[in-house]
């Protein structure tokens, strides 16, 4: 069966991060990824390309950093973690992520976040950018401690440049303080 382009690219992607990692080893990246490189690979390999498991899975539930933004947009804040709750500049939340105590990366998808217009006595941050495309938009917000995040919202809420929002995740993942993700 012929590859596509974005198949052999992710090959070449994937050859040319892993090619020294396994010591002349091959190892092809395919729909059967999972079953046929991770005998290969050390557990500091896993860590680092956490590749494994479905789309979907690699998507909503990524082992590191690495893979989060390798399949989608990832906004990645820093957090404190206790295990009932994790204060990051979002604000504080259940921790239902079985996640350690102590230092931690927040990470949210651009679609998770739910930014609200807000008043200046309390607002998260403020649109630093537009940017329009098709049936969304992705906004650039700026948090207060001049950190970014990038958001997509639907087109036609009449967002203005300047405005203070508030910025809430609907879904996070969260990965502890083992590697800086940005």
């Amino acid at each position: 069966m012929e590859k596509s382009n974005v198949e052999n690219g992710l090959m070449a992607v994937w050859n040319i991060f892993i090619g020294q990692q396994l010591e002349g080893k091959q190892v092809e990246f395919s729909a059967e990824f999972s079953c046929q490189a991770a005998p290969l690979l050390s557990f500091q390999e896993k860590y680092f390309f956490g590749l494994t498991g479905s789309p979907a899975e690699v998507y909503h539930h990524p082992q590191t950093p690495w893979a989060a933004e390798f399949v989608g947009g990832a906004n990645f804040l820093t957090a404190e973690a206790d295990k009932s709750s994790i204060l990051s500049e979002l604000g504080c939340f259940q921790n239902n992520m079985d996640c350690q105590s102590g230092s931690c990366f927040q990470m949210v998808r651009p679609e998770n976040l739910l930014i609200q217009k807000a008043e200046l006595s309390q607002y998260t941050g403020t649109i630093q950018c537009i940017n329009f495309i098709g049936d969304r938009e992705v906004l650039t917000i700026r948090l207060k401690s001049g950190n970014s995040l990038m958001a997509y919202v639907d087109s036609g809420q009449n967002w203005s440049i300047s405005e203070p929002v508030t910025v809430y995740p609907k879904q996070y993942h969260l990965f502890p303080c083992v590697e800086n993700p940005n």
